[in-house]
């Protein structure tokens, strides 16, 4: 059989599945981020089949030959869902449906059971995913340490960020404490110095947009905090300058610019066509920490940041 073939009856399975899901409470959303963490996976795996040029052309690669990275990524999966509540039997997620069905699909073209190739570290003798139990409380926090656990600065949770769609980034940053928020992404810096920082940025429009998704999100989520009209991001304006409620509308814009997949360059053009002035005014006073954020997004696309040299060895 054909791999091309194969991988296409996978994603009609994954074009047929509802990704979206009703969130309700943090073990919701732990279950939704680490599907959408498992799906974007699969996707990886398909680009790593299309475009790895010593594997040889595509179209016309057997199934057989190349089943050790399929087998590899549901062994990861599972290693992460293990004794959690996330296991197959447990959550009928999306990620849970499709690898079912890759597993079921691959199963029959390979002959191994569908069972081995769901949890290949417990096939002994008589188990199968379906004899692990687990308790109805236990494994949440398993969950989580799976999906954030490893991440101690800004680049790799901006990294982390990247693995999820646009809709489900904000979801994933709501795994961590404001304190530890504050810490990946100020790394000591003021707010202002942390945004201007160009090594924060590489020149990649995805990189980048990340960036200031997280920016503007964690400047959102300071200013929400503040119980009085006239607060700056750190402190008491006196009465100075715009309001919480005119800065929260006024981050809006940028926030919702990202989260529609506008890309960096147009940026200018979509400030251009807010009609209301008093927001407009927010984001174009540059001494501010909002007018800074603002003007980020106009500076990363110039040729002064895009051609920068950048010390980007990797942190441990």
């Amino acid at each position: 059989m054909l791999l091309c073939k194969f991988i296409s009856k996978q994603n009609r399975k994954l074009g047929s599945i509802n990704t979206k899901a009703d969130i309700n409470n943090d073990k919701d959303n732990l279950l939704y981020l680490e599907s959408q963490l498992a799906l974007n996976e699969f996707q990886q795996l398909v680009r790593y089949f299309k475009h790895n040029e010593e594997l040889g052309h595509y179209y016309s690669l057997e199934l057989e030959g190349n089943v050790d990275p399929i087998k590899a990524f549901l062994k990861k999966r599972y290693q992460r869902i293990r004794d959690t509540p996330a296991m197959y039997e447990q959550a009928q997620t999306p990620a849970n449906q499709l690898c079912i069905y890759l597993a079921t699909s691959l199963a029959t073209a390979i002959s191994e059971t569908k069972e081995s190739l769901l949890a290949p570290q417990l096939t002994i003798g008589a188990k199968s995913a379906k004899s692990i139990a687990v308790p109805e409380d236990d494994g949440w926090g398993r969950i989580r340490s799976s999906l954030c656990g490893d991440i101690h600065h800004r680049e790799q949770l901006v990294n982390a960020m990247l693995k999820y769609p646009m809709e489900a980034r904000e979801k994933f940053l709501n795994l961590f404490s404001l304190e530890d928020l504050t810490r990946y992404v100020l790394e000591g810096e003021t707010y202002k110095n942390a945004v201007k920082n160009k090594n924060a940025y590489t020149g990649d429009e995805a990189h980048d947009g990340a960036v200031l998704l997280l920016f503007t999100i964690f400047y959102r989520k300071q200013l929400e905090l503040r119980d009085y009209e006239n607060a700056g991001l750190f402190g008491w304006n006196w009465g100075k300058g715009y309001s919480r409620k005119e800065k929260l509308d006024a981050s809006f814009i940028p926030y919702n610019f990202l989260m529609e997949g506008g890309k960096l360059a147009d940026f200018e053009g979509y400030m251009k066509k807010i009609n209301f002035v008093e927001l407009r005014g927010a984001l174009t006073q540059t001494e501010s920490d909002l007018g800074t954020l603002a003007n980020q997004f106009l500076l990363v696309t110039t040729p002064e940041y895009r051609k920068i040299e950048l010390n980007l060895a990797p942190r441990i």
